[in-house]
């Protein structure tokens, strides 16, 4: 089985909430050498090909990740894994998937914006499809966890530059499964008494280049479609290095721990701790001392495993259920000439409503004749589901 590639097709029908189940309805066979010349075997599936769906974990997957709408996905090779372990490792690959592709649509969008307004829009927040921002009483965080400076700190271009290297070597990983050179396997519940998955007892850990390990407590969670998603990226990115240069080039690995100084120099109150959680993630993209100064915190926060994995889970959930569909809520401020009078429909001056010609880079809406124009808004795909089933752009 080392010489092929098994591609399986499965269709899913819309429905009022998202998609339905998975139906697999072809199995096609390549040659690993030469997968462009084609398919060596092809098998049609239809209701006389007798399926066991019970012991399909692909089929599973996709019904537990049903809120995904297509999307292209390839799973790394799993191990060790019950049905249900694997349905549920797959689903949770699925989803970050979605995630990276949609965290990496707001940096491309912001990237390929005018220099001028890439500031505006790093702390742009979206919001609903009806142009309202989120918000939670429960959390002041709703909202603002929409913009990409709640994880990553004010605009700098060269955090820009090594932000989006990092998300595209982490969505390389996702399609290529190979990590430093060695092909990456997931192993589900190992029960090596020694293993840190049965003595410290985490989600999940990659100490290991080669082989990330989900625990016990991946997948008990009550919250499959936001934990483990955000566990399968965070241990993706172990490994990982990235270039970057604000005077001196740089090649900074992504890790966990962090040695942080505080107070008027930078120098006092070093506390050397792990970057996890929102606690911590905000810390390092907020931090300022009494002269204005981050201490550093701004760099540590694009050189930590958790601000992406966060980053990514929570605006690609809120894209998953529907709560985000724009983004962003508003255009960049363009001064206007003196006596300008806006257009009723377009906004007023300043920061405004989108313009004519808007298009929305998560729904692809689009302004018309002073009318929001939502692609599936009036029947058929639902928004969202046009703009991410696509060939993968080039890293």
């Amino acid at each position: 089985m080392d010489q092929v590639v098994v591609l399986k097709t499965y269709s899913r029908e819309p429905t009022a909430g998202g998609l339905g189940g998975a139906a697999l309805t072809m199995v096609s066979v390549f040659d690993r050498r030469d997968e462009a010349a084609g398919p060596v075997a092809t098998l049609a599936i239809d209701d006389q090909v007798p399926q066991a769906r019970e012991a399909d974990c692909d089929a599973l997957a996709y019904e537990l990740a049903s809120e995904v709408p297509p999307v292209a996905v390839s799973f790394p090779p799993l191990s060790s894994c019950t049905v249900d372990e694997c349905a549920k490792t797959r689903a949770a690959w699925l989803r970050a998937n979605h995630d990276l592709f949609r965290v990496r649509q707001m940096l491309d969008f912001v990237a390929s914006s005018p220099p001028e307004q890439r500031a505006f829009l790093w702390a742009a927040q979206g919001g609903s499809e009806s142009g309202e921002r989120l918000m939670s009483y429960e959390s002041d965080d709703v909202g603002p966890n929409t913009a990409l400076e709640f994880y990553f700190g004010p605009y700098a271009e060269y955090r820009l530059q090594a932000i989006r290297i990092a998300y595209a070597r982490l969505w390389k990983i996702f399609h290529d499964h190979e990590v430093g050179g060695l092909q990456l396997d997931i192993e589900c519940t190992p029960d090596g008494p020694g293993d840190i998955c049965n003595t410290t007892r985490p989600g999940g850990h990659h100490a290991v280049k080669s082989n990330m390990k989900l625990c016990d407590k991946a997948y008990s969670t009550p919250s499959q479609a936001f934990d483990v998603p955000r566990l399968v990226l965070h241990e993706s990115m172990h490994h990982m290095f990235v270039p970057w240069q604000n005077t001196t080039p740089r090649l900074s690995p992504i890790m966990d721990t962090h040695t942080h100084g505080h107070g008027a120099l930078c120098a006092g109150q070093l506390v050397t701790d792990k970057g996890y959680g929102l606690k911590k993630i905000k810390h390092f993209a907020s931090y300022e001392n009494d002269r204005e100064d981050d201490c550093w915190h701004n760099n540590f926060a694009f050189r930590n495993n958790d601000t992406y994995a966060y980053a990514a889970a929570t605006i690609g959930t809120y894209i998953r259920f529907g709560y985000l569909a724009r983004w962003p809520l508003e255009h960049p401020p363009e001064e206007q000439e003196e006596g300008y009078l806006p257009d009723p429909d377009c906004g007023t001056p300043g920061v405004n409503t989108p313009p004519p010609g808007f298009s929305d880079p998560l729904s692809k809406c689009y302004k018309s004749n002073g009318e929001l124009v939502c692609p599936g808004a009036h029947g058929g795909l639902l928004p969202g589901d046009l703009d991410i089933a696509v060939i993968c752009p080039p890293l």
